[in-house]
């Protein structure tokens, strides 16, 4: 191989090195999808309890919801789905008043729970103080609600 040959596939190693190597950020966190297997069921509770914006898309077998600051969740119907609904594995969003919200969740005889299972409680998340109850949509995924002090 000639040296410029070699020379060359030295520069452009360097050159991809580089390139992977600058940093990046991240701009913003966009959303969360996951398939439930009642489109519209699950979607009716995002619009109505939860009051989240639907974004109007051209597919009848998703829904997407804007549930603030640029965050959005996207349903996508699979009338198979079938994932394992544990409590860790959830949404999170963060109220201004949580005793307000659990008291319109009772009005509307929605099941909420603390973190250790705890009826109609809410508990104090240990690492910062935050007010916080955890329920389901209708197919069983869990949501965490919270409120920061």
């Amino acid at each position: 191989m000639k040296m410029i040959s070699r020379f060359a596939i030295i520069l452009s190693i360097f050159h991809l090195n580089n390139v992977y190597s600058q940093e990046f950020t991240i701009s913003k966190t966009d959303h969360l999808a996951y398939e439930v297997r009642d489109l519209n069921k699950v979607g009716d509770f995002f619009l109505n309890i939860f009051k989240f914006e639907e974004i109007e898309i051209d597919n009848p077998s998703l829904r997407w919801f804007d549930i603030g600051d640029g965050f959005e969740i996207h349903l996508g119907e699979n009338k198979e789905a079938n994932h394992e609904k544990i409590k860790a594995n959830h949404l999170a969003v963060t109220i201004d008043n949580l005793e307000i919200f659990m008291e319109y969740l009772k009005s509307n005889d929605i099941y909420f729970e603390s973190w250790d299972g705890k009826k109609l409680q809410y508990n104090i998340r240990p690492h910062d103080n935050a007010f916080q109850i955890y329920l389901t949509d209708p197919e069983g995924n869990w949501i965490e609600v919270n409120q920061r002090q």
